[in-house]
């Protein structure tokens, strides 16, 4: 079997993203609200307190999350490169964390090698803007192995 042919895409839209962070937004503040309506506490009380600090530092939280700029992924035939809008791309892994059909969740881990501290980056990939080469995402990605894994992963070269 041979590797996947070369290629590149950009990502520029995040709706799923976005859709799928504001429903768990939603969901902690309705927790909230109905714990709120059913406790015996006065709302003046710590739990109260504590309760309404943890929605406030979740929907911190997801705000953060929501703002992801976008980027380039390349396949050269033997590893991955993710690039930003500014500065040279990096070479890595991609694994694929969550796989929901239309919805892709990402985890770039670049080479320990090109980078002293590496930090992985959690990519958010839609089928919607990408519906010619979203087949070839997914083929790439199940099926390329890269020419060297990096060390990133902690592992030895021994199979």
């Amino acid at each position: 079997m041979h590797a996947p042919a070369e290629f590149q895409l950009t990502v520029s839209r995040f709706g799923a993203w976005r859709g799928g962070l504001a429903v768990s937004g939603l969901l902690v503040w309705s927790s909230a609200i109905a714990w709120w309506t059913t406790t015996e506490r006065p709302l003046s009380s710590v739990a109260c307190g504590f309760l309404l600090l943890a929605c406030v530092a979740a929907t911190a939280s997801l705000m953060s999350l929501a703002r992801v700029p976008g980027f380039v992924l390349r396949w050269d035939g033997g590893q991955w490169h993710l690039g930003w809008a500014a500065g040279e791309p990096s070479t890595g892994s991609l694994q694929v964390a969550i796989d929901g059909g239309r919805w892709l969740l990402l985890k770039f881990v670049p080479d320990r090698k090109a980078h002293r501290w590496p930090a992985s980056h959690w990519l958010p990939v839609q089928r919607p803007g990408l519906e010619h080469d979203w087949h070839r995402l997914r083929s790439t990605l199940f099926t390329a192995r890269p020419t060297a894994m990096p060390e990133a992963f902690g592992q030895d070269s021994r199979p």
